[in-house]
């Protein structure tokens, strides 16, 4: 501590500080974009639903009540690599 009271610095560890906020950074856009895709794979999903159960049922058909209940759980595999892609140290 006293040779960096000598140079005038904190710390000598400063980049040390510096690498952990960006550690932090990068899993917060790692969590965002995960939680940002969880909501856009399954809001189609919610619709169909929300049509089903309240709206016209004649607009649902087996293709359009298929695709975003394949298209959500699709999304749910890809959530790993996404992650990987984002994050450089998950393995």
């Amino acid at each position: 501590m006293y040779n960096a009271k000598k140079m005038n610095v904190k710390s000598l560890r400063s980049n040390q500080d510096v690498n952990a906020q960006s550690a932090e950074v990068r899993i917060a856009k790692a969590a965002i974009t995960i939680c940002f895709l969880f909501v856009a794979a399954w809001t189609p999903y919610a619709v169909v639903a929300m049509i089903g159960a309240f709206g016209d049922q004649s607009l649902l058909t087996p293709i359009t009540s298929m695709l975003p209940a394949v298209f959500a759980k699709t999304v749910t595999c890809f959530d790993p690599y996404v992650y990987a892609i984002i994050h450089p140290k998950y393995r």
